[in-house]
C-alpha cells in the first residue's frame, strides 16, 4: 500500500471587506459517517445582518435543506446534516446588502479516505486499451523539431515540436526545451487544462535540468495567433469534451490519451533522455492525463497531478458528484443516452488509477466545485502504488504559485 502524506492549509482566501466566516466543529471539516457537523458563522461586515439564507446538501445535488438562519449581532451557531455513506456535503450561504449579493460555498467531508467510484470497469478494457497501444505502436512517430529561436535562451534550446499520432495521419504539437549544457536529462510530460490555447513551454523545469514538452492536445499547432484560438473555442472545438461519445473508438479522448501516450515515446526516443526519469505532469484535464498516461505507459515513473478531472463520470447517475465535464448531469441532458454511458467508463480515471505504478504527488481542495472531490477521491483511492496527497482544505479550482514550487521541488527529489 503507497504511503500517504497530508499538509492541511485551512488559512482564510477571502481578503474582501465583507465577509462570511464559516467554522466547523472539526477544524479539518472532516467527519465520520453518520456523525453531525457543527458549524459557527460570523459575518464580518460594518453592517449589521439580521438574516443570512441557506442551502445544504450532499455534494453537486438538490440540497436537502434549506431557508433562513437569524444572525445575532452577525453571528449564528447552525447545525449541518450527516451522511451514512463516503462524501461531500456542500454548505451555501448567501446575502443581499446594498444592492450587492455577498455568498460563502463550502464542502465538509465524511469518511473521504473510503469514498470508492459509482463509475463500473468494463470487461475488456484492459484489453481495449493494450490492442491501441499495440496499434500505436506500429505507427511510426514521423517527429519533427524546429528551433524557436526567439524563446530559445543561453540555458536552452526551445523547439517546435510534432509527432504522428496513431491514427488518421492526426499530429500532437508541442515545445519542447533542451538544456544546452552536454549531459543526459530527465524527461516531463506537461499536460494541458481544458480549452484551446497557444503554449510557449515549460522553462522553469528545463532551467533546473529536465527536459519538457509541452504538448496540446487538439492536433493544431500552439504558437498560432490567439484569434485562431479564440475562433475555434467557439466554434469547431467548443463542444470538444462531448466529441462523438457515443462510440470508444471515436470518442474525442481516444485520440487524446493516445496521443499523450505516444509524447512518452517521442520523449524517452531523444539522445538527450537519462534512461530512467519520465514524469507526467498536469492540473484539472491535465491531471486526468496525467493519471491516464502513467497508467498507460509503462516508462512513466513519477506522476504530479493536481485536481484531476473525467474521474467517476457515472457519478451523477448515482446522485453524487461526477468530475469535468460533468456527463449525465442535468447541465448535460443530451449525454444521458445508452451509448454514452457505456462508453464513458473507457475514459473514466478512476478505471486508469489502479494500473498507475509510478510514484504520485497529488494536490486538490475540499472547495473545488469544478472537480468535485467526491469524484477526485474516487480516483485517488484507487491508486495502489506510493502517493503523497498535499491537501489544501480551502482551494477551490486553482494553483497557486507556492503548490507549483512545492510539487517541482518534489519532483526533484525523487528522480532516480
Amino acid at each position: 500500500m503507497g504511503s500517504l502524506l497530508i499538509y492541511i492549509n485551512s488559512a482564510a482566501q477571502d481578503n474582501s471587506s465583507v465577509e462570511i466566516a464559516v467554522m466547523a466543529d472539526k477544524p479539518d471539516r472532516t467527519y465520520q459517517t453518520g456523525e453531525t457537523p457543527h458549524f459557527t458563522i460570523e459575518i464580518k461586515c460594518r453592517n449589521t445582518i439580521d438574516r443570512i439564507n441557506y442551502e445544504l446538501g450532499q455534494e453537486k445535488q438538490i440540497p436537502a435543506k434549506k431557508g433562513e438562519i437569524r444572525m445575532v449581532h452577525n453571528s449564528a451557531a447552525f447545525d449541518g446534516i450527516s451522511l451514512d455513506e463516503p462524501g461531500f456535503i456542500t454548505l451555501r450561504l448567501w446575502f443581499n446588502l446594498e444592492g450587492k449579493v455577498y455568498e460563502k460555498k463550502l464542502n465538509t467531508a465524511f469518511s473521504p479516505e473510503k469514498i470508492k467510484p459509482v463509475t463500473p470497469l468494463p470487461d475488456d478494457f484492459f484489453i481495449f486499451w493494450e490492442s491501441l497501444k499495440a496499434e500505436s505502436d506500429t505507427v511510426p512517430l514521423d517527429a519533427h523539431t524546429e528551433l524557436w529561436r526567439e524563446k530559445s535562451t543561453d540555458k536552452l534550446n526551445v523547439y517546435l515540436a510534432d509527432f504522428r499520432n496513431y491514427r488518421n495521419r492526426s499530429r500532437m504539437y508541442g515545445v519542447l526545451c533542451i538544456p544546452k549544457k552536454e549531459g543526459k536529462y530527465p524527461v516531463l510530460l506537461r499536460l494541458p487544462g481544458s480549452g484551446i490555447h497557444s503554449y510557449t513551454g515549460d522553462t522553469v523545469m528545463a532551467n533546473k535540468g529536465v527536459i519538457t514538452f509541452e504538448i496540446g492536445i487538439h492536433g493544431i499547432p500552439v504558437n498560432l495567433d490567439n484569434s485562431v484560438y479564440s475562433a475555434l473555442s467557439s466554434g469547431a472545438l467548443n463542444s470538444y469534451r462531448y466529441a462523438d461519445l457515443d462510440n470508444r473508438d471515436r470518442y474525442y479522448f481516444n485520440r487524446v490519451y493516445m496521443g499523450c501516450y505516444r509524447a512518452i515515446s517521442f520523449l524517452t526516443s531523444l539522445p538527450e533522455f537519462d534512461g530512467k526519469n519520465v514524469i507526467v505532469y498536469g492540473r484539472s484535464q491535465g491531471g486526468a492525463l496525467s493519471i491516464v498516461t502513467a497508467a498507460l505507459h509503462p516508462r512513466v515513473n513519477l506522476v504530479v497531478a493536481y485536481f484531476p478531472a473525467l474521474c467517476d463520470l457515472h457519478g451523477y447517475l448515482h446522485h453524487r458528484g461526477g468530475g469535468w465535464p460533468h456527463l449525465f448531469s442535468e447541465d448535460t441532458p443530451f449525454t444521458n443516452t445508452p451509448e454514452k454511458i457505456k462508453t464513458a467508463p473507457y475514459f473514466d480515471v478512476v478505471n486508469f488509477a489502479q494500473f498507475v505504478r509510478a510514484r504520485g504527488y497529488y494536490c486538490f481542495g475540499y472547495n473545488d466545485f469544478v472537480c468535485p472531490p467526491t469524484s477526485i477521491y474516487s480516483a485517488f483511492n484507487m491508486i495502489k502504488s506510493d502517493k503523497y496527497l498535499n491537501l489544501q482544505m480551502d482551494t477551490g479550482h486553482a494553483v497557486y504559485p507556492e503548490l507549483w514550487k512545492i510539487s517541482d521541488r518534489w519532483i526533484m527529489e525523487n528522480l532516480k
